[in-house]
């Protein structure tokens, strides 16, 4: 009877953990199964794998804006990966004399200076910058001293900088990037330098009532060594899957999904809303009402400080992927996309401050776009970095270079064969 009893209970264990080995298998598969299907069709992908690229002490430590390019930083390799994975080759970067990824400058007279951040500094080889598009087809040289990470306000006071040191130019270009330059002005300054690399110094504490924080140099020391220490127990799994998973990414990266994974700590708490701050109603952050108040006025006080030196300010509004891609936008939110390219360049023209707003010849482009996903050889961004790809920088180079030609901000001796050929250039682009 006992022997009966032991068997009977043998085969119900035998049972239960065929079955288990049964339903792991099955999910197994499903989740297999999900993983090809959603990167087939582009429908989730999985992020490169991106710590800082700026090489250590390609920035310094500024007085007046935090931070700037190191002086004549040597040529070191800029680890873009999603450029090292298409081109197999790494991106050569350095600074000049004066903290400029550019080459040696003489003089400012007679020239183009070109400030802002990230979007200006380049992103991609420097011959390929929108920067070198633009000194190609005007035949003007342009002084580029983008600096990533800068706002407006850093903006700036690198080109009183760059004045001071090689006088004043025909033309300031500003650089402004639609999806960060607001918060970027409302934290100023956001970030310092410690031990050669960028550290967050002022952050936005809640995004209700805009409080900011500022991190001591206790808390950015310690920022910075948990960086750089390889994540254990969750951690590590969670950036593992984070790493290899689309579908992981995919329900990261949606609002309600996302809340439910960080109950369990598979996901970091979605932030209030998936859509950056700058794209949501103002009535409901009275606080940003000041924000955008203070910013514009910035740009006013930018533009008047240009004119004091004799030459003219141009805005050139550099549109997010979002905006020009609709299906990058994320789920869930409110969102008013067309809201800040309005705002600011409204108050741009009342202040009588050339603009150029690429949002709008940027979306007359999407035919070549796949329409899940952005081959970064043909579309306006890269694929998973947000920055312009080469083919955007060209567009952007085109479209600046027309605008200063067309409204003779510029006087260079062959100036309507110069307009004539990118007239062409633009035409007919993208090229098939």
């Amino acid at each position: 009877m006992a022997r009966d009893v032991r068997s009977g209970r043998l085969v119900e264990l035998l049972s239960w953990s065929l079955n288990a080995i049964i339903m792991l298998a099955s999910l197994v598969l499903a989740v297999s199964l999900a993983e090809i299907v959603l990167r087939m069709t582009g429908l989730a992908k999985v992020p490169a794998s991106q710590n800082s690229p700026y090489p250590r002490s390609y920035y310094a430590l500024d007085d007046a804006g935090g931070f700037d390019l190191a002086e004549r930083f040597p040529p070191t390799d800029f680890a873009l990966t999603e450029y090292a994975e298409l081109y197999k080759s790494f991106i050569p970067i350095w600074s000049n004399e004066i903290g400029c990824f550019d080459h040696p400058v003489v003089s400012g007279s007679g020239t183009i200076l070109l400030v802002g951040d990230s979007f200006s500094w380049g992103y991609v080889p420097f011959e390929k910058t929108w920067g070198s598009v633009v000194e190609r087809e005007t035949g003007v040289r342009v002084v580029k001293c983008g600096v990533g990470g800068y706002g407006p306000r850093q903006a700036r006071l690198k080109a009183a900088k760059v004045v001071r040191r090689i006088g004043a130019p025909a033309v300031v270009l500003l650089g402004y990037y639609i999806g960060n330059d607001l918060m970027d002005d409302y934290l100023f300054p956001m970030a310092t330098v410690k031990d050669g690399y960028l550290a967050s110094r002022v952050s936005l504490l809640d995004e209700t009532t805009g409080a900011r924080r500022v991190l001591t140099d206790s808390e950015i020391e310690a920022n910075k060594q948990a960086a750089m220490e390889p994540p254990h127990g969750l951690g590590a799994v969670k950036k593992f899957i984070a790493s290899h998973s689309a579908l992981y990414n995919l329900l990261r990266n949606n609002w309600q999904l996302r809340s439910l994974m960080a109950s369990v700590g598979l996901a970091d708490p979605p932030p209030l809303s998936p859509t950056p701050l700058v794209f949501r109603p103002a009535d409901r952050y009275p606080w940003l009402v000041g924000a955008w108040t203070e910013h514009l006025k910035s740009l006013r006080d930018f533009a008047r400080e240009v004119r004091g030196f004799g030459a003219q300010l141009v805005v050139v509004i550099i549109p997010t992927r979002e905006q020009v891609y609709p299906f990058l936008r994320p789920r869930g939110g409110k969102a008013n996309w067309e809201f800040p390219d309005q705002k600011v360049r409204d108050f741009l023209e009342s202040e009588g401050i050339p603009t150029i707003d690429l949002l709008t010849e940027f979306r007359a482009r999407l035919k070549s776009a796949s329409g899940r996903e952005l081959d970064p050889r043909r579309d306006l961004y890269w694929h998973h970095d947000i920055h312009l790809s080469i083919p955007g920088n060209q567009l952007t180079g085109l479209l600046v270079s027309r605008y200063l030609l067309d409204h003779e901000l510029l006087h260079p001796a062959d100036a309507e064969q110069r307009r004539a050929s990118i007239e062409q250039e633009v035409a007919h682009y993208p090229a098939q």
